[in-house]
């Protein structure tokens, strides 16, 4: 125990007070003996189920946020691109051969730069993809993986940390078969649907996510198990 204490003053600074701390890391290691052991059922108590949906929510929307079918098919999202950018021309050409004389000049003119105009932006956004990928790897793509080392108690922590890996095995296949079926549907609206899905990660992560920079590890378990955030 003087071991421990010792331990603790030198990570905080010999001149902290760590007694309330020691106190609560103590009591905090006798409710672990006291409860039962890591297994998978476990998980599945009502008083770690906030802990559950948040670890494993995570996961999901980390997985299907579209980061993966970006770096699994981005040689795919680009050769599409190109195909339709050629069927495109033909089209728009031809259309416009021939409404260039029912329509009349200043009125052809006008759609035709407005539509410039609006695809020069779009093009724009498209060529910033890497910044899409940025900022899912800034937050999404990492730091689910740290709360849920902070928000499960160390006699769950490995059956939690299975389940994730798990269901994150999975969503990576099941996002790598769709993705095809999907660009095939509608290249468009598939990146829509990853990016509706991010739209609703970010309601998952306000309501249910709590915030867990400069909070001790019992201090996490302990809200998390009373249904709290913060």
């Amino acid at each position: 125990m003087k071991e421990f204490e010792a331990s603790l003053q030198s990570l905080r600074g010999l001149n902290v007070d760590i007694s309330q701390e020691a106190a609560e890391i103590k009591d905090y290691t006798n409710f672990l003996q006291q409860i039962s052991g890591d297994a998978i059922m476990n998980l599945f108590q009502r008083k770690y189920i906030h802990s559950l949906i948040v670890g494993v929510g995570l996961i999901v929307f980390q997985r299907f946020g579209g980061v993966y079918a970006f770096l699994f098919y981005a040689g795919t999202i680009f050769e599409s691109a190109d195909t339709i950018f050629i069927l495109l021309q033909i089209i728009t050409t031809t259309l416009g051969a021939v409404l260039v004389d029912v329509s009349g000049r200043r009125l052809m003119l006008l759609i035709s730069t407005v539509g410039a105009c609006l695809g020069c932006i779009i093009t724009a956004l498209a060529f910033v993809f890497e910044v899409y990928l940025g900022f899912l790897q800034l937050g999404l793509g990492g730091i689910p993986w740290i709360i849920m080392s902070e928000i499960f108690p160390i006699n769950i922590k490995g059956s939690a940390g299975s389940l994730t890996i798990l269901v994150s095995w999975i969503g990576s296949w099941i996002v790598s078969y769709t993705f095809n079926s999907l660009f095939d549907w509608s290249s468009i609206g598939t990146f829509f649907l990853y990016g509706a899905i991010c739209g609703l990660g970010v309601l998952f992560i306000w309501k249910l996510v709590p915030e867990t920079k400069g909070r001790t590890l019992e201090e996490i378990q302990a809200s998390m198990m009373n249904g709290r955030r913060y």
